[in-house]
């Protein structure tokens, strides 16, 4: 008992000294030394709260949550100032080269679950990157919508998979993303049933299909949490650390071009207008089929990322690191053991985003083995879009009587 007692004490210590550290960093504006796992170490310390008994109801958890969503939030705006670089012929010839592709433990549900997260339709029924993490592709697909239920209005029509996956918002989608939102559109209309029978809402079918649309986005943005961020950090931090990350009054931000490149760098499967199996076995095969990411060149949207790249001004990698709020590196062997892309550059100020993101190393044991620069700025950009989500500040004002 003594033993646990003093467990519990050492880890409280712990967590108090992560909180202060991390405090630190955000009031002198500095840098985070990614190498030395300072964030992986910090969560860790949170992980292990949350499975104590004695410890995970204390303040020094809260206070810790606090640290580390506090962390990732400090970057505002948009990376302006700065070193920029166009990214010419000569980007697409070193990753055509000397690219080398990165087998991952994920499976092809990280792409697909990238995919739903951050895409979109514009108004010309294209694909754009999209600002919240709403399920739009089901929910917000202007003249492109899903047909809704003549007679019960707050249920989607309902469609089979293979009429499901060839409607105008769907087809351009991967097969797993397909199968998963099509998972997802029957979950609502599940919902919606369950909301007929409460008597408050009997009738109001507009009510009952925006309670469900509610509840199913909060569903999938719980999942690209549990799911998504934790798999991030596997296995440095396992189990979980339950990261709570509120909401924010934030206006809504758009993602900038280099956000957008973190989305882009995956390994999409074909599209899903194509013949597939049922979406059971869409997504069975995706769980247990492992991915290659950073394979640019066998990626479907290869020649539209470097096409939209092409003479595009972004800033440098070493600039995106400060932006958000990493330490610029100035050593090649902490990027990348490539000497033939170390010789392509005089300096690592002069690597742009692209090949920088592409070609460095992942942090051992990666989950999902990505470079320590992707990984860090994939959790700044998830987070920061799910704490401005306005289904979720909406029902955060609900929690609060607002």
């Amino acid at each position: 008992m003594a033993s646990d007692s003093s467990q519990s004490g050492a880890l409280l210590l712990e967590a108090r000294n992560s909180a202060q550290a991390l405090q630190s960093v955000i009031q002198d504006q500095g840098q985070i030394i990614d190498r030395d796992n300072v964030f992986q170490d910090a969560l860790k310390c949170l992980a292990e709260l949350h499975m104590s008994t004695e410890s995970r109801d204390c303040n020094e958890v809260q206070e810790l949550n606090s640290s580390i969503v506090a962390l990732l939030t400090r970057t505002e705006g948009k990376p302006l100032d700065g070193t920029r670089k166009v990214h010419d012929d000569s980007v697409a010839k070193l990753l055509k080269i000397h690219g080398t592709p990165r087998t991952s433990d994920a499976s092809s549900m990280l792409d697909a679950l990238m995919f739903i997260f951050s895409r979109t339709l514009d108004d010309s029924g294209n694909l754009a990157v999209d600002p919240k993490a709403n399920l739009s592709l089901l929910y917000e697909s202007g003249d492109f919508q899903l047909p809704r239920d003549s007679t019960l209005g707050g249920s989607f029509e309902a469609l089979d998979f293979q009429d499901f996956k060839k409607h105008d918002t769907i087809a351009k989608a991967p097969n797993t993303a397909v199968a998963i939102l099509f998972c997802f559109m029957e979950n609502h209309n599940k919902l919606a049933i369950e909301l007929r029978k409460q008597d408050e809402l009997q009738g109001d079918e507009e009510q009952i299909f925006n309670a469900a649309r509610t509840i199913n986005c909060l569903q999938f943005q719980n999942v690209i949490i549990e799911d998504v961020l934790h798999g991030l950090t596997l296995p440095l931090v396992d189990p979980w650390a339950k990261l709570d990350i509120d909401t924010s009054n934030d206006k809504q931000a758009s993602r900038d071009d280099e956000a957008r490149l973190l989305y882009e760098m995956f390994t999409f499967e074909s599209p899903g207008g194509v013949p597939s199996p049922p979406p059971h076995e869409v997504i069975h095969n995706a769980l247990h089929e492992s991915t290659k990411i950073y394979e640019i060149y066998k990626n479907p949207h290869c020649d539209g990322i470097l096409a939209w790249l092409k003479d595009r001004s972004i800033v440098t990698f070493n600039e995106y690191r400060k932006f958000l709020g990493l330490n610029p590196l100035s050593d090649f062997n902490h990027w990348t053991e490539n000497p033939k892309v170390i010789e392509s550059y005089d300096s690592m100020d002069s690597v742009e985003l692209l090949p920088g993101l592409y070609f460095e190393r992942s942090f051992p044991g990666s989950g999902f083995n990505l470079g320590y620069t992707h990984t860090y700025a994939l959790f700044i950009d998830i987070v920061k879009i799910l704490r401005q989500d306005p289904i979720r500040k909406e029902m955060k004002a609900e929690e609060m009587g607002v």
